[in-house]
């Protein structure tokens, strides 16, 4: 994960295919863990539209990771 304006950012390789994206798809509120830290909150997936998230995003997947190819989805924590 990267963090990006108090918000969590993840990648799904599988795109709209990974079964945790279709879970958020039909339901937008999740767990997720940060630091062993569990938190309840949202997630949705980043428009294709919101192009200089997805570019900032992207650069930060890249030099954490090396690699930003899939669908990013944004984690919001309540």
């Amino acid at each position: 994960y990267v963090k990006y304006n108090e918000k969590y950012y993840i990648i799904s390789e599988r795109k709209k295919y990974a079964h945790w994206v279709q879970n958020i798809l039909n339901n937008p509120n999740v767990t997720f863990t940060i630091s062993n830290k569990t938190v309840e909150g949202s997630a949705r997936v980043v428009d294709n539209k919101e192009s200089e998230l997805i570019a900032d995003v992207s650069n930060l997947m890249n030099k954490k990771y090396g690699w930003s190819d899939g669908l990013i989805v944004e984690l919001h924590s309540q």
